[in-house]
């Protein structure tokens, strides 16, 4: 009876704890979001994008146990703006080739060398901003990297 009582006891308490942190979750997810949409502006949807595009590239084992490990503070791992940001430029690094570029609000899909082309037809106009400068430096960046990663491959 006392063996039972405790293990009732026990199941109670761990229920109430995966509720906890069940809501917890949730909250963190929000918090997370929104801290995003504040910092990436327009461009949220399509560094969400490339963040979910890096995990895809993961077996399908290790995404569950990467987006389910915790933090030392019992954070989920995909809870912390830090590690979203990381995902979205390593997306961006290793699936380069693409870029996503917002258009009205929506996120569509173009290919970079057509999109550097449409930056570079904005130099010396008033489209061209800091925002499209850094939009197109970014995307020599890639071509850079990607050059160099094709280089170490022939070598």
């Amino acid at each position: 009876a006392v063996v039972h009582r405790a293990l009732s006891w026990y199941n109670k308490w761990e229920d109430s704890i995966t509720g906890d942190k069940d809501a917890l979750d949730k909250t963190q997810k929000a918090e997370t979001e929104d801290l995003l949409r504040e910092e990436w502006g327009s461009d949220f949807r399509a560094n969400e994008g490339l963040a979910a595009h890096f995990i895809q590239g993961l077996p399908k084992e290790k995404q569950a146990e990467l987006m389910g490990a915790r933090l030392s503070d019992n954070r989920r791992l995909s809870n912390d703006p830090e590690f979203q940001q990381w995902m979205a430029k390593m997306g961006r690094e290793l699936y380069g080739t693409q870029v996503y570029v917002p258009s009205g609000g929506q996120s569509s899909l173009q290919n970079r060398d057509a999109r550097r082309d449409e930056l570079e037809s904005w130099m010396h106009t008033p489209k061209w901003t800091k925002e499209v400068e850094a939009e197109h430096l970014q995307i020599l960046e890639q071509e850079k990297n990607e050059q160099q990663r094709a280089q170490r491959q022939v070598a």
